[in-house]
């Protein structure tokens, strides 16, 4: 294969990749969102039982946040605890809206902010 089809089928790729990307951002934003990435924890309730998992933020709006995970999670309230770049946390009692597969193993999900956590809830 020579080059210039090798490039142009490589050129193409990506291509549609940027546009599945802004098709994505198209069809589901309310609100402009920063892409921002790091290290998040997501506090559910199962069964009675209080479990937490490790996740990333992706972007974040004035409202809310986008989340990347390696499990499945249940749309509904849960505690959001994003670690800032400082060191520092805040946590945020949250709505989880969505949850889709997004490849082998891989979720993203979408989170609502509803208010602050407690004090005492932001310092675990």
């Amino acid at each position: 294969m020579s080059t210039d089809v090798h490039m142009s089928n490589l050129g193409k790729a990506v291509n549609e990749l940027l546009a599945d990307a802004r098709e994505a951002d198209e069809e589901r934003r309310r609100e402009n969102r920063v892409p921002f990435f790091g290290p998040a924890s997501v506090l559910v309730e199962e069964s009675g039982k209080r479990h937490s998992y490790s996740c990333f933020y992706r972007d974040i709006s004035p409202s809310g946040v986008g989340l990347l995970h390696n499990m499945e999670l249940k749309t509904g309230e849960v505690v959001l605890t994003v670690f800032r770049k400082s060191g520092t946390k805040v946590c945020f009692r949250s709505t989880l809206l969505w949850c889709h597969p997004c490849g082998e193993g891989w979720f993203i999900s979408g989170a609502k902010f509803l208010a602050l956590c407690p004090a005492e809830q932001r310092d675990r």
